[in-house]
């Protein structure tokens, strides 16, 4: 082979794998979550929220899902995990005042968030803290603050 042909088809050849290794690593990243209400970090988050909600880079499969943690620390789910959109999942849960969460979208132990391709999501921590104020209610029976905040007014 002639030595001018044998450079071209060695950079030909370093080319084409660097191409292939650039895409497969591109093809490889993990899903991730891009958003999550409160987040990882959020102090004096209201004690009256009643749901989490978590968004993803991507379209979700919605056949599963980790929630991890557990103990005094994790938040009481209070009903069932929904999808309200393709990649946002909304856990719905009770919150104490002046209290520290934390949990885990998926985990080392289980992985049950997925992409609709299959690919498990990232585990991702949230930690926050509530604020020490209760839920303003009005006088009376359980009116709700609303009611209140209108009589304030007048």
């Amino acid at each position: 082979m002639h030595p001018s042909r044998d450079r071209s088809l060695r950079a030909s050849i370093v080319a084409a794998a660097a191409l292939l290794l650039a895409h497969s690593s591109a093809v490889a990243e993990p899903p991730k979550v891009v958003k999550a209400t409160p987040d990882n970090g959020d102090g004096d988050v209201d004690p009256g929220l009643t749901e989490l909600r978590v968004e993803f880079d991507r379209d979700m499969s919605q056949g599963g899902h980790s929630i991890c943690g557990g103990g005094d620390t994790f938040p009481e789910i209070s009903g069932k995990v929904r999808w309200i959109d393709k990649r946002t999942v909304v856990i719905p849960v009770k919150l104490k005042p002046d209290h520290t969460y934390d949990l885990g979208i998926n985990c080392p132990a289980a992985a049950n968030f997925r992409s609709a391709a299959g690919e498990a999501v990232e585990p991702y921590p949230i930690s926050f803290k509530t604020g020490g104020g209760k839920p303003v209610r009005g006088k009376g029976k359980g009116k709700p603050a609303i009611e209140a905040n209108r009589a304030a007014v007048k």
